[in-house]
């Protein structure tokens, strides 16, 4: 991943065996732990074959080689649509009345 303009990590990948109980602790963790981030906030990632587009509650980030745009989604319609267009979501049957995104 580029950021301000260097390569950085984002994973390891190794050849080591996976044994499902790591996968239960850190799935555990992302939908459980009080102090996960991901309890509270909607969180939306998708890499792109040019970057990267992200959502954190209403803030919808394009990254695009090193161009990035940032915009707030104003309303719930909006949301739907930047989960159907930008991420193939089907989102019609989920509730986005959440107090993160302020509506």
């Amino acid at each position: 991943m580029s950021l301000d303009g260097a390569w950085q990590d984002v994973c390891d990948l190794t050849l080591e065996r996976s044994h499902p109980v790591d996968r239960e602790v850190g799935n555990w963790y992302t939908s459980r732990h009080p102090r996960s981030h991901f309890l509270d906030k909607l969180t939306v990632a998708r890499a792109t074959p040019d970057g990267r587009v992200t959502l954190l509650n209403r803030r919808l980030t394009v990254r695009d080689g090193d161009a990035v745009r940032v915009e707030e989604l104003a309303s719930a319609a909006g949301l739907v649509s930047v989960l159907r267009e930008r991420f193939g979501l089907v989102p019609e049957l989920a509730d986005f009345h959440h107090a993160a995104l302020g509506w």
